[in-house]
């Protein structure tokens, strides 16, 4: 199967979810990840490298949100037994890293996919991939970073 054919986003697990104010200007790419951290106003951000909290992902096509936050919405996926398809953004997937967590980044294209070769934030644990041709990755969120900042 050709990569553009591939289908990125939720692929199985629960799908519990939330309507969540976008950040302004949000970029979102078909073959992509999608998933967003919530800013200092609550506003849906896609996620880039250096994010250490995902909120969830957001089931969005390709598209930029209005240039005014919290004009639109995005749903946004944050059950904790989702697994989704997302690209891989750096380094080579090979079975042994069932079970690892890793980072996510953006790439220079501006598509969105897991980062194999680091795990400072953590916010994926992987699940499977593609070990014949390395387009892709199965990924949960990682309980463990996720909603860490308390309620002031």
């Amino acid at each position: 199967m050709a990569e553009e054919d591939l289908k990125y986003g939720w692929v199985r697990g629960g799908k519990v979810s939330t309507p969540v104010p976008l950040a302004a200007s949000q970029t979102f790419k078909a073959q992509s990840g999608r998933f967003v951290y919530l800013d200092g106003s609550g506003h849906a951000t896609v996620a880039d490298d250096g994010a250490n909290e995902l909120f969830g992902f957001a089931e969005e096509s390709e598209r930029t949100s209005s240039s005014t936050a919290a004009l639109e919405s995005a749903n946004v996926i944050v059950d904790p037994s989702a697994v989704f398809r997302i690209p891989v953004a750096a380094g080579t997937y090979v079975i042994t890293m069932r079970g690892k967590t890793c980072d996510i980044l953006i790439d220079a294209s501006g598509i969105q996919g897991a980062d194999l070769t680091a795990n400072a934030d953590e916010v994926f644990i992987i699940i499977d991939g593609d070990a014949t041709d390395n387009n892709w990755v199965e990924v949960m969120l990682n309980q463990n970073e996720r909603g860490q900042q308390t309620v002031t």
